[in-house]
């Protein structure tokens, strides 16, 4: 596993954790993501789409990593100046609650 899928890991589980024990910071993940995953000091870009999903004794969910080609701008950025690569490589399955995608 890379650092940069390690570090996603670690902040999936930690969100995760913290909707599962706080209803007020589940709702909030639900309906504005961006908002409640900036509590954890990672900013999305509003233009990236986040959604959350929450799985039912019906409904389960797996999710599909994006994979480029080719590295975005935004990517190298981070890549470059060390960053977690929450901004630029998370792709629309940041948060999951089965996996924190």
């Amino acid at each position: 596993m890379s650092k940069m899928d390690e570090v996603r890991t670690s902040l999936q589980e930690k969100i995760v954790a913290k909707a599962l024990e706080d209803e007020e910071f589940k709702q909030l993940l639900l309906t504005n993501p961006h908002e409640a995953i900036a509590q954890f000091g990672v900013t999305i870009p509003e233009e990236m789409e986040v959604k959350i999903l929450e799985e039912t004794a019906q409904t389960s969910y797996l999710v599909l990593p994006f994979v480029a080609d080719e590295l975005t701008d935004e990517a190298l950025d981070l890549i470059a100046g060390g960053g977690c690569g929450c901004t630029g490589n998370c792709g629309p399955s940041v948060v999951s609650t089965t996996s924190i995608s």
